[in-house]
């Protein structure tokens, strides 16, 4: 899972964390997959909607969210840049 940082399956209640980002990841960012993948499973849904980001700025505001999400996106980048 090269393309991904994390992601659920719904019909399977099971989590997956990309395992060559979690090296390159903090406990903030690597807390931060796991609460945004929560959100997924505690909504039933996939989607990034309202109601998904209404659910998970709860829990952390919207600007930590995107300072947290541009820290994975760039070390997602980083991994793929690799041979």
């Amino acid at each position: 899972m090269k393309t991904k940082a994390a992601s659920i399956s719904l019909k399977n209640n099971t989590i997956r964390i990309n395992k060559d980002i979690l090296p390159r990841l903090d406990q903030e960012c690597i807390k931060y997959l796991l609460l945004h993948e929560l959100t997924h499973y505690k909504l039933k849904s996939k989607y990034h909607n309202g109601n998904f980001y209404k659910q998970l700025n709860r829990k952390v505001n919207n600007t930590k969210v995107k300072e947290l999400e541009k820290r994975i996106l760039t070390s997602l980048l980083e991994i793929n840049k690799t041979p």
